[in-house]
């Protein structure tokens, strides 16, 4: 929020807007959703993943937030002038190709889906959730009257629905009114009612009336002509959904041959075309979703199992799942040697993965203009960056704020850039860790606000440094590109130790919680913000070595700041990640061939005042002595003086012996000898070295 620059709002034509508000959606609404209008054809066969024809016309974008309100890469695209389709039907929304069904889930929703108790429905279309959603009845919308399955075959939830809870919720599945008059609808109706009972949900069926003249009517439609309490009405009346049709006769659960099950799970679930889509490591499964691997919980993973073996299995219990999933463990196991992120092919090719492919990194160092590749399940990774590689694109808007926050010190701006493109490879060759401070209003959680969004909020742990020798504290950082964390307090010893081994990319035990501990590289880059800088108590250079400290000193006066600027989701919105990547890659370039990041003097300086101040025998020495080549000191004299100085100050001094070894890493040319006191006496000392 420190700059003048003009926050970028994606436009929305007046057409859109208008057909919009003709569904019953306010204004805000329109606004949270996120809506806008796309008018550019390669834009809009990029969302697509196929040609969009100019004869299109421009596209109403639906972009498709998660539960937790992130951005995916999923948008649906309605026309304004729809293809007719085989049938002579016109095709209202396009969906993206070659990628799965997708939830939407309204802004309102999403802080009920963990919450039982919350009555939750479920309809076609973004707008018609949308609709439900404002008036207040939350619900999910579907792409179509089958978007909650995941695939042919078997019936599945989709990805985005399994980790709702389900059981002992009311749910009501709101279709459009022609649902009772076309049977292959009132079977996908029924089906997804089945499923959801599975779970444990209390599922009813609302059925919308038609229309005055008998035509079709959606939610929405319906809530432009009913209010809440009628629809209140038509919810608390809806009834039982019908059982589907069987498609064959069940086994009991005694009966399955757990061990050729698991292979049929593998081939229809767990893999495509042959390549492994499901892997088991470290005490864990993770399912490769067409861009990266994500890491699935034991739950998540029970429930994939059931919903694939129920339709053909009764009697289902805990120890057929628990059975079966060892048999899929044993199918797609890897061995503890694998890292992550690794190729499991053996390559040690460098790739950042994004929406449309990995780039190979050395190949853009080295200039080539060939260095997008086809995401691959062989690349065991569970990182993807949430945009696409774009060589051409540009951040002014990025160039212009950190510029200004970092006062045009082109040293800190070049050093900030670096460790951006640091933190998108996996790299911890290194060795350091940032650490960006600074009191009011200086710009840093701008700089955190614009990484989180450059590396994506899944790629990005918050670990405190403070709780780093603490049991199970360490998990969540395995696999991530960075610990971001906005305020460090002190740090004691353990933690301190813990600090150096990760940062240098030692091995180190992690361990989740009911699970076998196992040793794995740290991935993370620690990325520190902080108006008080922590006090370390290790006086050697095994701390200081490891800090880039990045001071952010200008203040920005109150006219020049612009709310938002603070937050990911301003440069989510701008549009400008893919130039900030470029941006960041250059920096990487830059680190590469120095071998070493930027030595800004700012830096270097605001270093050696921060190991002083946290050091109060340095902070004695470098007061009290000066380097002289034709200099002398008594070790004895000095020691007293800071004995009488700690006193007066209320510090509490050192040992002699430790305070010698201070003095040779304030003063490293000071040369270790024979000197006279004031007495005359030949006593312990330094060469080199003089009293102020």
């Amino acid at each position: 929020m420190m700059d003048s620059t003009p926050q970028i709002i994606r436009g929305l034509s007046e057409q859109h807007r208008a057909e919009l508000r003709a569904s019953g959606l306010s204004d805000e609404t329109i606004t949270a959703s996120g809506c806008y209008t796309e008018n550019d054809p390669l834009k809009l066969s990029g969302m697509l993943n196929r040609k969009y024809p100019k004869v299109r016309g421009a596209g109403l974008v639906f972009p498709f937030p998660g539960m937790n309100g992130e951005l995916t890469a999923f948008k649906r695209v309605k026309p304004d002038n729809p293809r007719i389709d085989q049938n002579g039907r016109k095709v209202k929304y396009e969906s993206p190709s070659g990628l799965p069904n997708r939830a939407y889930f309204p802004s309102q929703v999403r802080h009920i889906l963990t919450d039982a108790g919350s009555e939750l429905l479920l309809t076609e279309g973004e707008k018609k959730a949308l609709k439900a959603s404002q008036e207040g009845f939350p619900c999910i919308g579907l792409t179509g009257v089958y978007g909650w399955k995941s695939g042919k075959g078997v019936d599945r939830l989709i990805v985005d629905l399994q980790p709702i809870k389900w059981r002992d919720r009311q749910v009501r599945i709101v279709y459009d009114s022609d649902a009772d008059t076309k049977p292959e609808v009132k079977e996908a109706e029924n089906r997804l009612a089945a499923i959801l009972q599975l779970f444990g949900a209390k599922v009813k069926v609302a059925r919308l009336p038609h229309g005055p003249n008998g035509e079709k009517v959606g939610l929405d439609d319906y809530l432009l002509t009913h209010d809440r309490t009628e629809l209140r009405k038509l919810l608390d009346g809806a009834g039982d959904p019908e059982p589907p049709e069987e498609a064959v006769e069940k086994i009991k659960a005694h009966e399955l041959d757990t061990a050729p099950e698991a292979q049929r799970f593998i081939r229809k679930v767990g893999s495509q075309n042959g390549q492994l889509l499901l892997r088991h490591w470290q005490g864990s499964f993770f399912g490769h979703d067409g861009r990266r691997y994500r890491k699935l919980t034991d739950d998540e993973m029970r429930q994939r199992v059931y919903s694939f073996i129920e339709p053909l299995v009764s009697h289902i219990n805990r120890s057929v799942i628990f059975n079966l999933m060892m048999c899929i463990q044993a199918e797609c196991q890897l061995p503890s040697t694998v890292t992550i992120p690794s190729w499991l092919d053996g390559s040690d090719r460098e790739v950042i993965a994004l929406q449309n492919g990995l780039l190979d990194v050395q190949a853009w160092l080295d200039g080539s203009d060939n260095c997008l590749l086809p995401h691959s399940p062989k690349w065991f990774s569970t990182t993807c960056l949430p945009y696409v590689f774009d060589p051409t694109a540009d951040c002014p808007i990025w160039r212009s704020v950190i510029a200004r926050n970092l006062e045009h010190d082109s040293a800190r701006i070049a050093l900030a850039q670096e460790w951006a493109g640091y933190l998108t490879v996996r790299d911890t060759s290194q060795q350091k860790c940032l650490l960006a401070f600074g009191e009011g209003a200086n710009g840093k959680s701008v700089f955190f606000a614009l990484l989180r969004a450059l590396l994506g909020a899944e790629n990005v742990s918050s670990v405190q440094l403070e709780v780093f020798g603490e049991r199970f504290q360490l998990n969540p950082t395995l696999g991530k590109l960075a610990n971001i964390v906005s305020e460090i307090g002190e740090l004691d010893r353990i933690a301190e130790g813990y600090f150096k081994s990760f940062v240098s990319g030692d091995a180190m035990q992690f361990e989740e919680k009911g699970k076998t501990p196992f040793m794995a590289v740290p991935t993370a880059r620690l990325t520190f913000a902080t108006n008080n800088l922590p006090r370390f108590s290790d006086r050697s250079l095994g701390i200081w070595r490891r800090i880039l400290l990045l001071p952010f000193t200008a203040t920005i006066p109150e006219h020049e700041r612009l709310p938002g600027l603070d937050k990911p989701e301003y440069w989510i919105d701008s549009g400008e990640l893919p130039g900030v990547l470029n941006w960041a890659l250059h920096g990487l370039r830059r680190l590469r061939e120095n071998g070493r990041f930027t030595d800004a003097e700012a830096c270097r300086q605001a270093l050696e005042e921060y190991r002083t101040e946290s050091n109060p025998a340095r902070a004695f020495l470098v007061d009290s002595l000066i380097e002289s080549p034709n200099g002398t000191i008594v070790t004895g004299d000095v020691y007293y003086r800071y004995t009488q100085w700690c006193e007066g100050n209320g510090y509490r001094r050192l040992a002699a012996n430790t305070f010698g070894k201070e003095i040779v890493r304030a003063f490293p040319k000071a040369i270790k000898g024979k000197a006279f006191n004031s007495m005359g006496e030949r006593r312990d000392g330094y060469h080199g070295i003089d009293e102020v």
